[in-house]
Protein backbone atom coordinates (compact mmCIF):
# COMPACT_ATOMS: atom_id res chain seq x y z
CA UNK A 1 0.00 0.00 0.00
CA UNK A 2 2.89 2.31 0.62
CA UNK A 3 4.31 1.91 -2.55
CA UNK A 4 1.04 2.53 -4.01
CA UNK A 5 0.68 6.03 -2.14
CA UNK A 6 4.17 6.57 -2.91
CA UNK A 7 3.88 6.40 -6.68
CA UNK A 8 1.33 8.16 -6.61
CA UNK A 9 2.70 10.87 -5.02
CA UNK A 10 5.64 10.76 -7.76
CA UNK A 11 3.27 10.86 -10.41
CA UNK A 12 0.77 14.10 -8.88
CA UNK A 13 4.24 15.71 -8.02
CA UNK A 14 5.58 15.24 -11.70
CA UNK A 15 2.49 16.07 -13.45
CA UNK A 16 2.60 19.74 -11.79
CA UNK A 17 5.66 20.65 -14.45
CA UNK A 18 3.42 19.68 -17.17
CA UNK A 19 1.07 22.51 -16.39
CA UNK A 20 1.88 24.78 -19.50
CA UNK A 21 4.72 23.86 -20.23
CA UNK A 22 4.14 26.42 -23.06
CA UNK A 23 3.22 29.04 -21.38
CA UNK A 24 5.45 32.37 -20.23
CA UNK A 25 8.15 32.05 -17.94
CA UNK A 26 7.07 34.86 -15.86
CA UNK A 27 5.63 33.51 -12.63
CA UNK A 28 2.48 34.33 -11.15
CA UNK A 29 1.14 34.89 -7.35
CA UNK A 30 -0.30 31.66 -7.70
CA UNK A 31 1.44 28.27 -6.77
CA UNK A 32 1.37 24.84 -6.02
CA UNK A 33 3.52 22.89 -3.87
CA UNK A 34 3.86 19.18 -3.39
CA UNK A 35 5.89 17.11 -0.65
CA UNK A 36 6.33 14.20 0.82
CA UNK A 37 8.21 12.54 3.84
CA UNK A 38 7.86 10.82 7.10
CA UNK A 39 4.97 11.85 9.33
CA UNK A 40 3.61 10.86 12.41
CA UNK A 41 -0.24 10.70 13.34
CA UNK A 42 0.00 10.49 16.66
CA UNK A 43 -1.52 7.36 17.79
CA UNK A 44 1.37 6.07 19.70
CA UNK A 45 -0.02 7.05 23.01
CA UNK A 46 -2.98 4.43 22.50
CA UNK A 47 0.16 2.19 21.52
CA UNK A 48 -0.37 1.91 17.79
CA UNK A 49 2.24 2.16 14.84
CA UNK A 50 1.29 5.37 13.60
CA UNK A 51 4.36 6.46 12.01
CA UNK A 52 5.28 5.98 7.95
CA UNK A 53 5.05 8.10 5.14
CA UNK A 54 3.04 11.19 4.72
CA UNK A 55 2.46 13.42 1.76
CA UNK A 56 0.99 17.25 1.37
CA UNK A 57 -0.41 19.14 -1.60
CA UNK A 58 -1.06 22.72 -1.34
CA UNK A 59 -2.20 25.51 -3.19
CA UNK A 60 -1.09 28.90 -2.73
CA UNK A 61 -1.38 32.47 -2.88
CA UNK A 62 1.72 35.65 -2.92
CA UNK A 63 0.33 38.47 -1.39
CA UNK A 64 3.66 40.03 -1.00
CA UNK A 65 7.51 39.00 -1.23
CA UNK A 66 6.80 37.83 2.86
CA UNK A 67 3.20 37.26 3.20
CA UNK A 68 1.69 33.78 1.35
CA UNK A 69 -2.05 32.41 2.09
CA UNK A 70 -2.54 28.88 1.30
CA UNK A 71 -4.89 25.63 1.81
CA UNK A 72 -3.65 21.79 1.65
CA UNK A 73 -4.38 18.66 2.35
CA UNK A 74 -2.32 16.31 4.45
CA UNK A 75 -2.59 12.34 4.29
CA UNK A 76 -1.31 10.63 7.06
CA UNK A 77 0.17 7.14 7.76
CA UNK A 78 -2.38 4.93 8.41
CA UNK A 79 -2.17 4.00 12.12
CA UNK A 80 -2.32 0.35 13.21
CA UNK A 81 -2.58 -2.13 16.15
CA UNK A 82 -4.34 -5.46 16.35
CA UNK A 83 -6.38 -5.86 13.21
CA UNK A 84 -7.39 -2.18 13.97
CA UNK A 85 -6.32 0.19 12.03
CA UNK A 86 -7.15 4.41 11.42
CA UNK A 87 -6.16 7.29 8.49
CA UNK A 88 -5.65 10.47 9.95
CA UNK A 89 -5.87 12.93 7.02
CA UNK A 90 -6.09 16.75 7.74
CA UNK A 91 -7.35 19.83 5.74
CA UNK A 92 -5.65 23.33 6.31
CA UNK A 93 -5.00 26.96 5.85
CA UNK A 94 -2.36 28.68 6.95
CA UNK A 95 -0.68 32.39 6.52
CA UNK A 96 2.78 32.24 5.76
CA UNK A 97 5.51 34.78 6.30
CA UNK A 98 8.79 34.34 4.96
CA UNK A 99 11.95 35.90 6.60
CA UNK A 100 13.87 38.89 5.97
CA UNK A 101 16.95 36.69 5.32
CA UNK A 102 18.55 35.25 2.42
CA UNK A 103 21.63 33.12 2.77
CA UNK A 104 23.15 32.28 -0.70
CA UNK A 105 19.56 32.28 -1.75
CA UNK A 106 17.81 29.98 0.66
CA UNK A 107 15.20 31.73 2.37
CA UNK A 108 13.73 30.68 5.88
CA UNK A 109 9.68 30.78 6.71
CA UNK A 110 6.96 30.46 9.17
CA UNK A 111 3.60 29.76 9.21
CA UNK A 112 0.54 29.62 11.29
CA UNK A 113 -3.08 28.33 10.75
CA UNK A 114 -5.68 25.99 10.99
CA UNK A 115 -6.05 21.98 10.67
CA UNK A 116 -9.25 19.98 10.63
CA UNK A 117 -7.79 16.32 11.11
CA UNK A 118 -10.30 13.63 10.84
CA UNK A 119 -10.19 10.30 10.80
CA UNK A 120 -11.54 7.29 9.12
CA UNK A 121 -11.40 3.37 9.60
CA UNK A 122 -11.43 2.49 13.44
CA UNK A 123 -12.36 6.07 14.89
CA UNK A 124 -14.34 8.26 12.81
CA UNK A 125 -13.46 11.46 15.09
CA UNK A 126 -12.74 14.95 13.81
CA UNK A 127 -11.05 18.26 15.39
CA UNK A 128 -10.47 21.52 14.07
CA UNK A 129 -6.60 22.03 15.71
CA UNK A 130 -4.13 24.81 15.19
CA UNK A 131 -1.34 24.13 12.77
CA UNK A 132 1.81 25.79 12.26
CA UNK A 133 5.21 25.33 10.58
CA UNK A 134 8.54 26.23 9.81
CA UNK A 135 10.99 25.61 6.75
CA UNK A 136 13.53 26.61 4.58
CA UNK A 137 13.44 27.17 0.53
CA UNK A 138 15.70 27.07 -2.43
CA UNK A 139 14.56 28.49 -5.68
CA UNK A 140 16.61 26.52 -8.33
CA UNK A 141 14.21 28.61 -11.57
CA UNK A 142 12.49 32.03 -10.82
CA UNK A 143 9.16 29.63 -10.84
CA UNK A 144 10.59 26.60 -9.27
CA UNK A 145 12.11 25.79 -5.58
CA UNK A 146 12.91 23.20 -2.94
CA UNK A 147 11.39 23.36 0.50
CA UNK A 148 12.15 21.12 3.50
CA UNK A 149 9.76 21.77 6.33
CA UNK A 150 8.08 20.89 9.51
CA UNK A 151 4.82 21.16 10.20
CA UNK A 152 3.18 20.06 13.27
CA UNK A 153 -1.11 20.41 14.05
CA UNK A 154 -1.84 20.68 17.49
CA UNK A 155 -5.04 18.12 17.63
CA UNK A 156 -4.98 17.15 21.62
CA UNK A 157 -6.77 19.78 23.61
CA UNK A 158 -9.19 19.51 25.97
CA UNK A 159 -10.97 16.18 25.27
CA UNK A 160 -10.25 16.10 21.91
CA UNK A 161 -9.68 12.02 20.20
CA UNK A 162 -7.96 13.36 17.82
CA UNK A 163 -3.94 13.38 18.75
CA UNK A 164 -1.39 15.66 17.53
CA UNK A 165 0.28 14.92 14.19
CA UNK A 166 3.80 15.46 12.33
CA UNK A 167 5.32 15.69 8.82
CA UNK A 168 8.81 16.47 8.36
CA UNK A 169 8.76 16.87 4.59
CA UNK A 170 10.70 17.53 1.41
CA UNK A 171 9.13 19.33 -1.21
CA UNK A 172 8.66 21.37 -4.78
CA UNK A 173 7.13 24.46 -4.76
CA UNK A 174 5.95 26.00 -8.46
CA UNK A 175 4.49 29.16 -9.25
CA UNK A 176 2.28 28.98 -11.96
CA UNK A 177 2.96 31.03 -15.21
CA UNK A 178 0.79 34.17 -15.34
CA UNK A 179 -0.21 32.91 -18.92
CA UNK A 180 -2.63 30.69 -17.24
CA UNK A 181 -4.66 34.03 -15.70
CA UNK A 182 -4.54 35.86 -18.55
Amino acid sequence: MKKRQLLTAVITLSSIFTINAAASDLPSKFYVAGAIGYADSGWDYANFNSTGIGINGTLGYHYSRFWSFEGGFTRLPKSTLSGFSINTNAVSAFAKMRLPIDMNKMSFYGKIGFGYLFNSGTSTDSNLALGMAYGVDYPIKPNLSLEAQYTHYVGRYKASPVPNADLYSVGINYRLPQKVFQ
